[in-house]
């Protein structure tokens, strides 16, 4: 339902003018005169909405193209640019899911899990477990803010409440909410500190862990 209600509202984007915009340079780099003869626009119009998506960060200047007088500035997405794409991430790992449930061991699927958590870890977090736990809980909140997916942090005597605004597994953890469970356990593990999780598993899902700080 949620993956409907998102498709949705990115197709009404994407139909308005920004959106074309962005579409146009989802499938190569543009200038401001190949969008507007792509789009029927004025070059002034064109240029207000990359302006106003430059802003956004969802498009930067990508180099020059050689024009009939002068060069042209070519536009491209950036990285935030494309993750604004609508993704089939949810539907395939809740597919995955319950395939794995049908051939697997609850027990199994966990440590698979797991394993896949931490291997990213090892990938976007390289040597963090080499850290002072203090360090680790800093370095990662670092990276959660740097991705956009930290909401707020709030300290109390014991432990810290992280919360995070943009779940990456929000079409799945209402019928898979051992998922949290799991991605506490290993933050334990990669922490050094106990983790517990109190994620909110509903249309506005939201992650909720509390990190002692007191260990």
């Amino acid at each position: 339902m949620q993956f409907m209600q998102r498709a949705e509202w990115h197709q009404r984007f994407f139909d308005s003018t920004r959106g074309r915009v962005l579409r146009a340079l989802c499938g190569a780099e543009q200038t401001v005169n190949d969008l507007a003869e792509l789009l029927q626009l004025t070059d002034n119009a064109v240029r207000s909405h990359l302006a106003a998506l430059e802003r956004d960060g969802l498009v930067r200047q990508s180099g020059l193209r050689r024009g009939t007088r002068k060069p042209n500035f070519a536009y491209d997405l950036t990285p935030a640019g494309h993750q604004f794409f609508p993704k089939a991430h949810g539907p395939v790992l809740q597919e995955l899911l319950t395939v794995l449930g049908n051939e697997l061991s609850e027990q199994k699927i966990e440590a698979i899990l797991s394993e896949v958590a931490l291997r990213l870890f090892a990938t976007h977090l390289p040597g963090i477990e080499d850290q002072p736990p203090a360090e680790r809980i800093t370095r990662l909140l670092d990276a959660m803010r740097q991705t956009g997916a930290l909401s707020d942090v709030q300290q109390e005597e014991n432990f810290a409440t992280v919360t995070g605004c943009s779940c990456p597994l929000s079409d799945v953890v209402a019928s898979h909410p051992k998922i949290c469970e799991i991605a506490a356990n290993v933050l334990t593990q990669i922490l050094g500190r106990p983790v517990t999780e109190h994620c909110q598993r509903s249309q506005s899902s939201r992650c909720c862990f509390h990190i002692a700080t007191n260990s």
